[in-house]
C-alpha cells in the first residue's frame, strides 16, 4: 500500500527546504493590509503624544527685529587714509558671520541688560545671501519678547558705535602727535633759517613748503575724524523693529502633530516589517505553496466566526449549508475524489502540524459533504490522546476504537451512526489506552482498519498532531492518503516544514494540504460566486425566477 521513503519524496515531491521568493510589491501591500492597525497605532499614540506635550507647554511668543549690517564708518574712514589699501575690496565690505556672533556675544547681552532686566538669549540668523539679519528673542512673556529683541538690536549698534568713536578717537590722538611733530620741525627750521645765510638758508627755506603741505593734511584728517566721531555711527541699521507679537511660535500642535504623525506612520512601518520579518507564522496561501512544493493544495476555507471559540464545534456544512466555507468544503470533497483517480483514497488520514490548525474541524465538515455525495463514509478517531470528533456530531465517546483493539467490544457494536445522516458512520476512539503509540502500531490498528475500508467507501481517520507526538506517522503507514491541515496566522513555516520531514521519514503519501482561516479577501472569487447563485436557497431561487 505504502512506498518507500526515497520514491515518497520524489514522487509527492514532500519538500524539506522551502525557495524563499523576493519580496514584491504585492507582499508588501498584504504586510500592510494585514498589520495596518499597528501602523495606524503608532501615528495615532505619536500625534496623541504631540497633543499632549502642546498642551503641557506654556505658549512661547518670539519678537523679531531686522536689521541691515553697514561697514563701520570707522572702519572705512580709517582704510580710506591709507595710502597702501585696496580700496575696492575694504570699503563696504561686511563680514555677516562675524558680526551675527557679536549680537550673541556677552558684551551685546550685558549692553541690552541695561534695558531690559533678565532678557532671554538671542538667536541670529541671516536673511539668505543678504546683509539682512534676524534678531529673535523667544519668551513666555510677549512683551518681553519684543523688548528684548529691539534691546539686542541697539545693545549691538551701541557696542559698534563705541568701537567705531573709539577707533577714530585713536586715529585723532596718533594725527594729533603727527602734527605736533611736524609743527615742532617747522619751528626747529624757522630758527635755523633765523641764524643761517647764504645757500643754507635757501636749501632751508625750500624744505619748509613741504612741511607745511604735511602739516595742514593731518590737519584736515585730524578735523575729519573728529567731525565722523560726532556723528557716533555704528556698523548697521534697524530696518522693522520688533513689535509685541499675537501668536504664540511655539507649541505649534499642527505642525508638530503632521510631524508626529508622519514620524508614527515610519515608526510603524518599520515595526511592522520587523515584525513579519520574525514571525514565522504562514500569513497567505501563496507562503504555504512555497513550503509544499510539488504538493497541492486541495483547498482554502475562509474564516468562520465561531472559530474563535476553540472549544466549539462547528459543523458549518450543517449550520450554514449555504455559507462560503460550506461551499469550501464541497470543493475539498471535489479535490479528494480527484485523487481518487490516481491512486486508492480508502483511507484517508487527517493529521496537522499542532493541536490549534483545525484538522478535527475539517475532517467533521468534509466527512458530511462526502455523505452529501451519496458516499457511505466512516470517520474513525485514531486521536486517542485528546478526542474530539465525536463532539461534532453529538455521540458517545465511551465506546470505540480502543474497545475493538481491546477486546472489549465486537466492531459493529462500536461503530455509531450519525443522527439524521444516512451512511455517515462514527468509530470514537473509546477510553483512552495508557499507550496509544504502541497500541497504534500494532498488527490490530492495520487489520481494524482494513476491515473499516471494506464496510464503506472512504474512511476518514482522525489523527494527532504531527509535532507533539508520533502516532501521526505510526497511523500513516496504513493510510492510502494523508492530507495535512494548516491554518493561516496560526501554522508556522517551521511547524509545516518539521511535519513534512517527518511524513517523509516514514514515506507517507502525502497528497495535499487544506489551509484553514482564510480571510475573505485572500479567498478566490468563486466563493462569491457560490455565496450569490448557487449559496442560495432553492426556495429562494424559484421566487426568483417566478
Amino acid at each position: 500500500m505504502n512506498e518507500g521513503p526515497d520514491s515518497c519524496r520524489k514522487e509527492q515531491g514532500v519538500a524539506l527546504t522551502s525557495t524563499e521568493g523576493a519580496a514584491t510589491l504585492r507582499d508588501y501591500v498584504r504586510i500592510l493590509r494585514q498589520r495596518k492597525w499597528i501602523v495606524v497605532a503608532f501615528a495615532g499614540l505619536a500625534v496623541l503624544a504631540s497633543v499632549g506635550y502642546c498642551k503641557l507647554q506654556k505658549p512661547q511668543y518670539t519678537g523679531t527685529v531686522q536689521l541691515l549690517l553697514t561697514p563701520q564708518l570707522s572702519t572705512t574712514i580709517l582704510q580710506a587714509s591709507n595710502p597702501n589699501a585696496n580700496l575696492s575690496n575694504t570699503i563696504g565690505t561686511v563680514d555677516v558671520p562675524t558680526d551675527t556672533q557679536v549680537m550673541e556675544s556677552a558684551s551685546v547681552e550685558k549692553s541690552a541688560a541695561e534695558s531690559v532686566k533678565n532678557p532671554p538669549k538671542v538667536a541670529v540668523a541671516e536673511v539668505g545671501t543678504t546683509n539682512v539679519v534676524n534678531i529673535a528673542t523667544t519668551s513666555t512673556n510677549r512683551v518681553l519678547a519684543a523688548r528684548a529683541a529691539n534691546a539686542y538690536a541697539n545693545a549691538y549698534l551701541k557696542v559698534e558705535q563705541y568701537q567705531s568713536v573709539s577707533a577714530l578717537t585713536r586715529a585723532s590722538k596718533l594725527i594729533s602727535g603727527r602734527i605736533s611733530s611736524v609743527a615742532l620741525q617747522v619751528t626747529q627750521l624757522d630758527q635755523a633759517i633765523a641764524t643761517a645765510n647764504g645757500p643754507s638758508a635757501t636749501a632751508l627755506n625750500s624744505q619748509i613748503p613741504s612741511l607745511e603741505a604735511q602739516l595742514s593734511t593731518y590737519q584736515e584728517e585730524l578735523a575729519q575724524y573728529s567731525f565722523y566721531a560726532s556723528l557716533n555711527t555704528g556698523g548697521g541699521q534697524i530696518i522693522t523693529p520688533a513689535t509685541v507679537p499675537t501668536t504664540p511660535s511655539a507649541p505649534k500642535p499642527i505642525e508638530y502633530g503632521i510631524i508626529a504623525g508622519i514620524l508614527g506612520l515610519l515608526i510603524g512601518l518599520i515595526v511592522v516589517l520587523l515584525l513579519e520579518y520574525f514571525d514565522d507564522r504562514i500569513r497567505s496561501k501563496n507562503e504555504l505553496e512555497e513550503l509544499m512544493e510539488g504538493i497541492a493544495t486541495l483547498g482554502t476555507i475562509p474564516v468562520i466566526p465561531e472559530w474563535k471559540d476553540q472549544k466549539s464545534t462547528v459543523l458549518v456544512t450543517v449550520d450554514q449549508p449555504h455559507s462560503p466555507a460550506a461551499e469550501a468544503y464541497r470543493s475539498l470533497r471535489t479535490a479528494i475524489q480527484f485523487v481518487g483517480l490516481d491512486r486508492p483514497t480508502r483511507l484517508v488520514q487527517f493529521t496537522s502540524p499542532t493541536a490549534s490548525d483545525g484538522k478535527t474541524t475539517t475532517l467533521a465538515n468534509t466527512a458530511i459533504t462526502l455523505n452529501e455525495a451519496g458516499l457511505r463514509v466512516f470517520v474513525v478517531c485514531c486521536d486517542l490522546r485528546r478526542p474530539r470528533v465525536h463532539e461534532f456530531f453529538g455521540l458517545s465517546n465511551d465506546v470505540g476504537f480502543t474497545s475493538v483493539l481491546l477486546g472489549d467490544r465486537q466492531l459493529v457494536d462500536a461503530i455509531q451512526e450519525v443522527p439524521n445522516r444516512p451512511g455517515l458512520h462514527l468509530l470514537a476512539s473509546g477510553p483512552k489506552p495508557p499507550n496509544p503509540s504502541e497500541l497504534l502500531a500494532s498488527a490490530k490498528t492495520r487489520a481494524l482498519l482494513e476491515s473499516l475500508a471494506d464496510l464503506s467507501d472512504i474512511v476518514l481517520i482522525d489523527s494527532p498532531p504531527i509535532l507533539p507526538v508520533t502516532d501521526p506517522t505510526v497511523i500513516a503507514a496504513y493510510v492510502d492518503s494523508v492530507v495535512l491541515v494548516a491554518s493561516m496566522g496560526t501554522s508556522t513555516r517551521t511547524g509545516i516544514k518539521a511535519s513534512l520531514e517527518s511524513l517523509a521519514r516514514v514515506g507517507a503519501p502525502l497528497v495535499g494540504v487544506v489551509l484553514n482561516k482564510v480571510p475573505e479577501s485572500d479567498n478566490y472569487a468563486y466563493y462569491r460566486y457560490a455565496y450569490g447563485t448557487y449559496g442560495k436557497p432553492v426556495e429562494s431561487l424559484s421566487k426568483s425566477v417566478t
